[in-house]
């Protein structure tokens, strides 16, 4: 998956330009967890070729996107860093697009 995975990379970073608040890479673990209001979010392991970041997707963001997160798959995460001391920095996402639709006339 991964050389695929270099060739989306390739071709996004020629369509556009990555803010400090997005994150690409493919999808290698998902965990579902049910919250104190019982509502569902979903944190997943995003690997890149350099690593792998966690990421959040509070219950409205997990509503919108759940149906269309697959392993194994490049995806383009836009979101705020959430960093607390002696904590591993986290992404909270706010959106996901797969990196093969993002087009050059997109405005992520």
């Amino acid at each position: 998956m991964l050389p695929a995975y270099r060739q989306d990379c390739t071709r996004i970073c020629c369509i556009t330009h990555l803010t400090k608040n997005q994150h690409h890479g493919i999808i290698s673990d998902k965990k579902i967890k049910i919250t104190k209001s019982l509502k569902t979010m979903m944190f997943l392991e995003l690997e890149d070729l350099y690593g792998n970041i966690e990421i959040i997707l509070f219950p409205d963001v997990y509503e919108k996107y759940y149906e269309s997160l697959y392993f194994e798959t490049a995806y383009l995460i836009t979101g705020r860093v959430s960093i607390r001391e002696n904590e591993i920095p986290k992404i909270i996402c706010e959106k996901i697009k797969k990196l093969s639709d993002i087009t050059i006339n997109d405005q992520t």
